[in-house]
């Protein structure tokens, strides 16, 4: 018997769970015992910090705990970098990835600077407005292109500067293509900073059993293993010690794939310490600047032609808001610049990004990871030279589409894999 793949309905096994209302989402879970968390955020895009003090917070009624950055102890440290720059030559990467608390200086709105437990969320967020906290504003680095320039403030001083990365790939030779072109077309391109807003937000209940010496972590996440992994080698223990259940998610778009945040790294400690669950769910207001938001581009691209539209070759220099971390290294710059060449030959190529250290919430991959920017380019451009050169859009398309005896075709740039772009297939 034939089993057909392609075109075979499949059969949702979720859909009865969910329509009647036995899914179980991360809000539904209720353990005994269980504490619950607020966090006390940075209401400023940058300051350094004078002082925290959480006396008063601890005095109120239901209120069991409350902790800064100097309580942590050796657990107070960085984020790991979850994926390391590609080994292109010239490549500056400078790896800076968020920390549980803030400590020194507060670097985007919504980063923590306390987390408080207590015996109810009403309680904690309550006692939020109890701590006394003292912060020197300093000027927020809110543009990339300012940011650049001299005298601008710096998100990370011991950078100094707010270049995060730099990159610069080519293909061909673009100034000998550009000096034989028949037309040249200069275009400026911005793409906005922007977030993500699923149905649920995030949360995260954390329960460690003494007894067994076994942490469970129940967590909206798109990436269990990696947060199971990473949060076993941070808490000292080995990974069979520690289970992460990611259940039903209400939409994540890829911020929940985003780990390491810093209520995933606090919570398990916490349980640790007091021996109790403690659960955290981020409320709408807390998501638009504690989760990671997507990329903020701007293109200088020009592309050279002859005068029937073939492509000759392309230039792009553009900028990339990094935002104040850098935890996922260049994935999504590095993918807006190599597929920016989409299916078209393109026989030369000079592309060059510099990612900026803003103050504002770190950048993750989001759908389609920064891919939309360079197909954006792209196409814009090829619209803006079918115009000038009066041919029609989609014929300009068809001339310069890579023909089916080319494959495998070879973009001879380093993808965000680490590999060679070549396109194996495509006719």
């Amino acid at each position: 018997m034939s089993t057909r793949t392609f075109g075979e309905p499949i059969k949702r096994n979720e859909d009865h769970r969910l329509l009647t209302g036995q899914a179980l989402f991360i809000d539904d879970l209720e353990l005994p015992g269980m504490l619950h968390a607020a966090f006390l955020r940075s209401q400023v895009a940058h300051a350094r910090i004078l002082k925290i003090d959480v006396f008063k917070a601890l005095q109120r009624p239901g209120v069991v705990a409350a902790y800064v950055a100097g309580d942590l102890g050796d657990y107070w440290q960085p984020g790991p970098i979850l994926v390391p720059p590609p080994p292109i030559e010239g490549i500056i990467f400078h790896e800076r990835t968020q920390v549980p608390l803030a400590k020194d200086k507060a670097r985007h709105v919504g980063e923590p600077l306390v987390i408080v437990i207590a015996e109810s969320r009403y309680i904690a967020e309550d006692a939020l407005d109890d701590i006394d906290v003292e912060l020197e504003q300093l000027a927020a680095v809110v543009d990339m292109e300012k940011g650049l320039g001299a005298g601008s403030a710096l998100v990370h001083d011991d950078v100094g500067s707010n270049v995060s990365a730099y990159v610069r790939q080519t293909k061909g030779n673009y100034a000998a293509a550009a000096a034989k072109a028949d037309r040249i077309i200069k275009r400026r391109f911005r793409y906005e900073h922007g977030i993500s807003s699923p149905i649920e937000t995030r949360g995260v209940v954390a329960q460690w059993d003494r007894r067994a010496n076994q942490m469970t972590i129940w967590d909206t996440t798109q990436a269990p293993v990696f947060v199971r992994n990473g949060l076993a080698g941070m808490l000292g223990l080995n990974e069979r010690q520690v289970r992460v259940i990611a259940p039903f998610v209400g939409g994540g778009f890829g911020p929940k794939i985003m780990m390491f945040y810093p209520e995933e790294v606090l919570l398990p400690w916490v349980s640790m310490k007091l021996n109790r669950p403690i659960k955290w769910i981020e409320d709408r207001h807390e998501h638009f600047f504690a989760t990671t938001h997507e990329r903020g581009q701007i293109h200088d691209a020009e592309m050279a032609l002859s005068s029937d539209g073939r492509i000759l070759g392309i230039k792009d220099v553009f900028l990339h808001d990094g935002g104040a971390f850098d935890p996922y290294g260049l994935t999504v710059p590095i993918n807006s610049q190599c597929t920016l060449l989409g299916p078209y030959v393109v026989p030369a190529y000079d592309s060059t990004f510099t990612q900026v250290f803003t103050n504002l919430p770190t950048v993750t991959p989001y759908r389609g990871a920064g891919r939309q920017h360079g197909v954006f380019v792209m196409e814009r451009l090829l619209d803006f030279a079918a115009h000038e050169l009066n041919i029609d859009p989609t014929e300009i398309r068809r001339r310069n589409l890579i023909p089916p005896d080319a494959f495998p075709y070879n973009n001879e740039i380093i993808y965000q894999d680490f590999e060679v772009l070549e396109y194996d297939s495509g006719n």
